[in-house]
């Protein structure tokens, strides 16, 4: 079937999310949580942060995001597998959890805090409650004029984002 060129069937599919992590269709909330479930597990990104469901090589729609698909709905300070280290272990809003890269935290100008998960493919924001569980361990350093967060001795700047 060489030189058939297939087109790719690419809508806006009513679906948005709001930025609690909250799904909604034709603007009624989805409560099914095995369909958000499902639809997370299709989700793609652009390197200009639109966000879609991806079905098949050819069939995708685009979904309207608020601010970020994923939330942290909450984090906790744990000891690593190796039971050495402490890390600091992530819950998100598709009911996956993950150790916090902390190189990637960014605080908006609204004081909204993110990171990046799912192998640096995604930006999630930190939910009210997320916030207050780990902001009790930021410290400031005054000659930089940053702050930071300290965990096994090492200290990760949070950096200043546009959002």
């Amino acid at each position: 079937m060489e030189g058939i060129k297939k087109e790719i069937k690419e809508d806006l599919c009513d679906i948005r999310i709001d930025k609690d992590g909250v799904w909604y269709y034709r603007g009624a909330e989805m409560y099914r949580h095995d369909i958000v479930q499902y639809l997370y597990a299709h989700m793609k990104n652009t390197a200009v942060g639109e966000y879609y469901i991806e079905m098949s090589e050819y069939d995708r729609c685009k979904i309207d995001v608020e601010d970020t698909a994923f939330v942290v709905k909450s984090a906790e300070r744990v000891h690593a597998e190796n039971g050495q280290k402490e890390e600091i272990r992530i819950h998100l809003s598709d009911g996956s959890s993950e150790e916090l890269r902390l190189d990637s935290l960014s605080i908006s100008r609204e004081n909204v805090l993110y990171c990046r998960i799912k192998q640096n493919s995604f930006k999630a924001r930190f939910s009210r409650k997320s916030y207050y569980q780990i902001i009790n361990d930021v410290e400031y350093d005054d000659q930089l004029g940053k702050y930071f967060l300290k965990i096994n001795g090492d200290r990760f700047f949070i950096e200043e984002n546009d959002r």
